[in-house]
């Protein structure tokens, strides 16, 4: 989603009444990171969501618009894998999973 277009106000980056307030660094388009009114963001970087990429993904899942789901197989308590990577919280792995997402199934003797 595209908003209004900058006016010659404030600077790439900043927003607000006297432009005195800065977009949210999670913001993805570094060029026109967000609205110059509103600050919010045209669009957020892997791992945030909300209208000023100020929220990380909700727990389970993570990536680009927080679209991508964590691992089943992540062993520990808390958040199932981190919200930008995937990689699961605790590094550690249910039984007969590898891998820093624990998407491995790993050969049982």
């Amino acid at each position: 989603m595209k908003y209004r277009q900058r006016s010659n106000e404030c600077k790439p980056g900043k927003y607000g009444v006297r432009c005195g307030q800065f977009c949210s660094v999670h913001c993805a388009e570094r060029g026109d990171p967000c609205d110059y009114i509103s600050g919010e963001c045209n669009k957020c970087d892997p791992g945030y969501r909300g209208k000023k990429c100020d929220q990380e993904c909700e727990p389970g899942k993570y990536g680009a618009e927080c679209g991508q789901i964590c691992s089943d197989h992540c062993a520990g308590a808390g958040d199932p894998c981190h919200h930008v990577t995937g990689e699961c919280s605790q590094n550690k792995c249910d039984p007969g999973y590898t891998g820093k997402k624990c998407d491995q199934g790993e050969e049982m003797w």
